[in-house]
This record gives C-alpha cells, structure tokens and sequence, in this order.
C-alpha cells in the first residue's frame, strides 16, 4: 500500500441530532446514502484496490454504495468499529470532552482510550511499514489553501494502488494522530464531516497528508 484515502460514513439520525453514537448501531438516512454516492465519483481515479471498513451498520452500508460502485468487494475490519462510549452512547455532545479526556479515562462501561488506539494501531502495524511525514504545521498550511481535493490523474498510484478505509470519526482522528505523529488532541479539534476525504500518500521519506476533510 502506499496511499490511503480515509472517509467517514454517511449521515445518520443521531448524526443529525448530535447524538454520541460509539457501537450504537445506527443506520444511513436517505441523504447519508447519497452522500457516499458522491464518493464514488471522487475516488473513482485513485486506482483502489481494497475497501475496507468497521462491521457497524452504518460504515457497512457507506462502504457496499462505494465498492459497488468500484467494482469492488467489501473487506470487514472488526478493529475499525467505533470508540465504544459505554453510558455516553446516544447522550448529547454538549456533554463535551476534550481529546486529552477520551485517553486518560472512559465513560461508565466504556473503552478506554488506549484500549482504542491499540486496536487501530495493530492493523496498522499489519499494513504499513514506515511512520514518519512532515510536520502537523505544514500539511496544515499546505491542504488549507485549496478546497479541491487533488486531480484524479494525481490519485494514481499505479500496481500499489490504494487502500480506502470507510470508517468512524474517532478512527479517522486516530489514524492521523498515529501517522502523522501528532497528540489525539490535534485531530479531535477538527471534526470529520460525514462523507469527507482525507487522502495520506506514502513517500520515500515518510507518510503525507495529501487532503483532509474534503
């Protein structure tokens, strides 16, 4: 593998109510299914070989429109499930957490924060070699000036291809903060939109972030 596109699954009901979800498994609503319908048009250029994506319901779902639309089969990564919450799940976000909280502690009957970044980490660890790209400061720079996702043509990593992985919110973040080698926190004060791009390429000298949250 040496390029990674991440997206987050399409909107649900408790996505729009600003409900934590964790292992609750919700399900699309009619616009989350057309949300990964437009994915299908963006990442149609970028030559992936593997969709992969958590068993719940609604990254499951996001995931067939997709590989479908690829051509494409569905690989099932129970390690991708989202963070479980424990007494959190389907209560408000204006509980509010900040990204250093979901690490040092766990809601009542919940997952602890390390316990979740080692699952995810371990698949990494399974698929990817080498952990080290440009600093947390300049992708920023470099992907917040333009709000267009890179040119199919760019996408193309030839024999390699490329791996998507239709997941969670808090899986994206984790990612990121393990790839990029940035604290949890970094990426937990940037929400994951439902449906978005995020784009991480392989060089010779490390991991890049290509594009995020598009």
């Amino acid at each position: 593998m040496n390029r990674l596109i991440l997206t987050r699954h399409g909107q649900t009901e408790w996505n729009i109510e600003r409900w934590y979800q964790g292992q609750t498994d919700t399900e699309l609503t009619v616009f989350g299914r057309q949300q990964m319908g437009g994915t299908i048009d963006v990442v149609r250029g970028a030559c992936v070989t593997r969709v992969v994506t958590s068993p719940l319901k609604r990254a499951r779902e996001s995931a067939e429109i997709v590989a479908a639309g690829l051509g494409l089969e569905v690989e099932i990564e129970e390690r991708f499930r989202e963070m479980y919450l424990g007494a959190w799940e389907g209560k408000s976000y204006s509980l509010g957490r900040s990204g250093e909280e979901w690490f040092e502690s766990a809601p009542h009957g919940g997952e602890t924060g390390a316990q979740f970044r080692g699952r995810i980490q371990s698949w990494l660890d399974e698929n990817i070699q080498d952990f080290h790209v440009e600093s947390y400061s300049e992708n920023l720079e470099r992907t917040s000036t333009s709000s267009a996702l890179p040119a199919s043509e760019s996408l193309n990593t030839g024999s390699d291809g490329t791996v998507l992985l239709v997941v969670h919110g808090l899986v994206v973040q984790v990612i990121l903060s393990i790839l990029l080698e940035e604290e949890f926190e970094t990426w937990h004060r940037r929400p994951i939109k439902n449906g978005a791009i995020t784009i991480l390429s392989q060089q010779d000298w490390g991991w890049r972030l290509e594009a995020f949250n598009k």
